[in-house]
């Protein structure tokens, strides 16, 4: 299984990748929201060919783009998303 972490902000985001074994594949590393970008990070996720859990922080309309394209473009994928403002009050 792989586990990835998204902090979705305006223009860009940060994720990291770690596979069930702890061990990290991708440091925080910064991508932009580019059909390019967001392309190279899905075939990065499908090369695993392996469960794909991948957890974004909603702060805005642009998750919505994001939930689309990882549901269409990963092979199996659960997404979580955080609303932090729920959490912090």
């Amino acid at each position: 299984m792989i586990a990835s972490g998204i902090d979705v902000s305006k223009s860009k985001s940060t994720i990291t990748i770690v596979l069930s074994n702890e061990n990290i594949v991708l440091k925080p590393h910064y991508f932009a929201h580019t059909i390019r970008d967001i392309s190279q990070l899905s075939e990065l996720i499908r090369s695993y060919n392996e469960e794909t859990k991948i957890a974004l922080e909603a702060t805005g309309t642009i998750i919505t783009q994001f939930s689309k394209f990882f549901s269409m473009n990963v092979l199996t994928f659960i997404l979580s998303i955080l609303f932090l403002s729920k959490i912090h009050g």
